[in-house]
């Protein structure tokens, strides 16, 4: 059988494999111009997405996980970005000045450097466990939602700087200032996400979806401080005219001290409901967990009948 031409199967590619074999293979036997054989792959595809945006499992997806999510990691990564990338500039900057020839700077920077490596594991681990939990709401709609996701984690801080930015000047350079903080967004949370959306169909068992669920707790415990920071140092309005100002006093709500224990201070936080936000970090990963195990609860009370009940 002649293979199908490339633009038929780039196209292909929007479908399930099962169903996308079926279509190369017909497309092949009725030889159908590569034109055609394109748009009416393009038009089941659409149809198979229409279809699958009728059930609850997509717009769950996106409303709770992809929403979110994609904008509370997109100000999260964004200010942790900078800090690293500040972190690499003073390394790289200082390495044979007196910074490192004192033993208080050098623990300093081990200090910064442990910090970013562990706010970098966090974002990998919350980003897979996003890209886990769209695959098991719904597979079929889960690459349209990993899009939603993407924008968010952009879209979401247009308009804001970090509060690195507005006093430092090592983002004057362009290495410093774009490629570095971009470079980790996408190694930090856009890669490890395409990862859990390509993985979960081998990666099903219990044990490993628990053992991620964990790990996402362990993280948001470890960077919780990190996350309230991010929140107010991470999101400045940034203005041409005036100094660039933090959105916490626009803000209403009850005044609790922020990551320095201080009320009063630049990083208090606003209201419980401010503080609950580094908790939606741990709805995927438990989401993930629960799903996987009822299924696996059903397919056992399906296979056996001792598991059905007196009344199965």
């Amino acid at each position: 059988m002649t293979p199908s031409p490339w633009p038929v199967r780039l196209a292909a590619r929007l479908l399930e494999a099962d169903e996308r074999e079926i279509v190369l293979g017909d497309i092949a036997e009725s030889r159908t111009s590569t034109g055609r054989a394109v748009c009416d792959i393009l038009g089941l595809a659409i149809r198979r997405q229409v279809t699958a945006w009728g059930d609850w499992q997509p717009w769950f997806g996106l409303v709770y996980v992809a929403l979110p999510l994609g904008i509370l990691l997109g100000i999260v990564s964004r200010f942790w970005a900078d800090d690293a990338a500040q972190t690499i500039h003073l390394s790289l900057s200082n390495w044979n000045g007196p910074l490192f020839r004192n033993p208080g700077g050098r623990q300093y920077v081990v200090e910064l450097a442990n910090r970013a490596v562990l706010h970098c594991a966090a974002l990998a681990v919350w980003s897979y466990t996003c890209g886990r939990a769209l695959v098991v709401l719904s597979r079929r709609t889960s690459s349209v939602n990993a899009l939603f996701f993407v924008a968010c984690l952009f879209i979401a801080v247009v308009g804001t700087t970090t509060t690195a930015r507005a006093n430092a000047i090592d983002f004057d350079h362009a290495v410093y200032g774009v490629v570095l903080p971009l470079l980790i967004r996408v190694v930090a949370v856009i890669l490890p996400a395409s990862i859990g959306l390509i993985t979960v169909r081998r990666l099903q068992s219990t044990g490993w979806t628990a053992f991620c669920a964990v790990a996402s707790l362990a993280a948001t415990v470890l960077t919780l401080r990190g996350i309230e920071s991010s929140l107010f140092f991470g999101w400045v309005v940034d203005t041409s005219w005036t100094r660039p100002y933090d959105i916490a006093p626009v803000l209403s709500g009850q005044w609790l001290p922020g990551p320095d224990g201080v009320v009063g201070s630049a990083d208090d936080v606003l209201g419980w409901r401010l503080r609950a936000l580094p908790l939606l970090t741990l709805c995927p990963g438990i989401y993930t967990l629960t799903a996987i195990w009822w299924r696996r609860r059903v397919d056992l009370a399906g296979a056996s009948p001792q598991l059905r009940g007196p009344d199965a």
